[in-house]
């Protein structure tokens, strides 16, 4: 039996997908490694942390939700990797940030849900954060500048001030419903996680708004389970969590070893938007080019082709081509390959399949013509799609 190499404290709940995606990334590192030695936290106080120096951790893992936690984890002395840290360091740990990080980069994350909702016709965006959370505010900010870069609105929801922070929900709930009657519809929205995006939508419910027709939402993290209990459905931002799990313990082990003497911040790469029914809709004026984008994002596994399109909107292809330019900047033609683009790279990213047969999945004529389109569209091939994205 080999000898354990490392011991690791890891304060990661295993009650949502993104902790379990770390979980099993900083596992699969471990197995290839180690082996590691781990001690599972049971909860997130600073109580815990005693237990540490008794076991004789050699690092920490872990998510330092309050400023207590924060300070003992840096004044241990251990070295120490923070997941998605709620709280500007400098303020907690003595005036310098003493603890590693890993977190999701949030323009990477805005661009990925602006795209998403522009494609959607949207021209009016709004925003509901967390307060005062460094992690919400990055999004905030990063996800405000880019509807600005499009040079248009984008309204902020202004987090009711409670002591300790947010309000119960409970309380806040009827403030929530008046601010989201009082945005302009059509309008899309970003909620700051999956938790938060379950709260608007249940807000939406109440205040009797219309989702996605008046109201489209998107949250971040893709809980899966959590998305799939929201009415309607809710879309998220997706993050190779495995991916992030492997880094924050490849970046532990050179810590350990004093390859790397200073915190470092990694920023984890979104993967894509996993779309349900709370962004399934085409808010444009142009009832043809909406009509012709669902058809086309439905049969996006089929190999259609502008032919088949115009067999689903009966209007003349030159208008329709006309149309589209004025709409959506880009031919049908390119509508279908963005379609079949998004269909592929959704099975590179969550198979194993052979990508001969993802390209036929696809609705690609060959694999060799999705290579193509894939150089075109991404500079880069399918397979080294697949392993940017796989770890």
């Amino acid at each position: 039996m080999s000898k354990t190499k490392f011991k690791i404290a890891l304060m990661i709940e295993t009650s949502g997908s993104y902790g379990r995606g770390v979980l099993r990334g900083i596992a699969r590192y471990s197995h290839l490694h180690g082996p590691w030695s781990f001690h599972v936290l049971a909860g997130h106080t600073s109580q815990s942390l005693p237990d540490i120096h008794s076991w004789k951790a050699d690092g920490i893992i872990g998510r330092m939700n309050t400023p207590q936690i924060l300070k003992a984890v840096a004044e241990s002395g251990l070295p120490a990797i923070g997941l998605d840290i709620p709280f500007d360091q400098t303020g907690h740990v003595g005036g310098e940030s003493r603890i590693s990080e890993i977190h999701p980069d949030p323009d990477a994350t805005a661009d990925l849900a602006v795209n998403h909702l522009i494609e959607r016709g949207f021209k009016q965006f709004a925003f509901v954060g967390e307060g005062e959370r460094v992690w919400s505010m990055r999004r905030k900010l990063a996800f405000s500048k880019r509807i600005a870069e499009e040079g248009l609105p984008c309204y902020i929801y202004p987090v009711p001030k409670a002591k300790g922070g947010k309000p119960s929900w409970d309380k806040e709930a009827s403030f929530m419903e008046t601010w989201l009657k009082e945005l302009p519809k059509p309008i899309a929205l970003m909620a700051s996680n999956d938790e938060r995006g379950r709260e608007v939508l249940d807000a939406a419910m109440v205040a009797g708004i219309a989702v996605p027709d008046d109201l489209a939402i998107i949250g971040v993290d893709n809980d899966d389970i959590l998305c799939e209990l929201c009415d309607p459905p809710l879309s998220s931002v997706d993050f190779n969590t495995i991916k992030a799990g492997y880094e924050a313990a490849e970046l532990m082990e050179k810590l350990i070893s004093g390859k790397i003497k200073k915190p470092r911040t990694i920023l984890s790469e979104p993967l894509t938007v996993v779309t349900r029914r709370s962004t399934d809709v085409y808010a444009m004026e142009d009832r043809k080019v909406a009509q012709a984008i669902g058809f086309i994002r439905d049969n996006a596994a089929e190999p259609i082709r502008v032919p088949d399109v115009l067999k689903a909107v009966p209007i003349s292809r030159r208008a329709l081509e006309l149309r589209f330019k004025q709409v959506m900047k880009h031919s049908i033609n390119d509508e279908i390959l963005l379609a079949h683009l998004q269909r592929a790279k959704e099975l590179l990213q969550s198979t194993t399949l052979p990508v001969e047969e993802i390209a036929y999945l696809a609705g690609f004529s060959s694999n060799s013509y999705m290579g193509d389109v894939f150089k075109k569209r991404l500079g880069t091939t399918p397979a080294r799609y697949r392993k940017s994205v796989q770890r």
